[in-house]
């Protein structure tokens, strides 16, 4: 994928699959997630940006949210792993 530096992106919808980011700025950005492979963001700044997911990133993102209301079980592991613990091995 692509890598950026220090460039500004306003007003605009940014598809981040997979691209590297290094001190960029977003200003009223929509961040678009694929799921094709995961952005870096290192030293970025955001100012009033929100995300929005598609393709393979809006299924998973709609099944994650349906176990996790479904299965304690697997809200666990998740709550885990968002706080960046391991999980116990079953």
């Amino acid at each position: 994928m692509a890598s950026f530096t220090k460039s500004t992106y306003t007003d605009s919808d940014v598809e981040v699959d997979g691209n590297e980011y290094h001190g960029c700025t977003f200003n009223n950005t929509v961040l678009v997630f694929k799921g094709v492979a995961p952005p870096s963001f290192l030293g970025c700044t955001f100012n009033n940006h929100t995300w929005r997911f598609e393709d393979a990133a809006l299924l998973t993102l709609h099944l994650t949210v349906l176990l996790y209301r479904e299965d304690p079980g697997f809200r666990v592991g998740l709550d885990q792993a968002f706080r960046g613990e391991t999980p116990p091995v079953a």
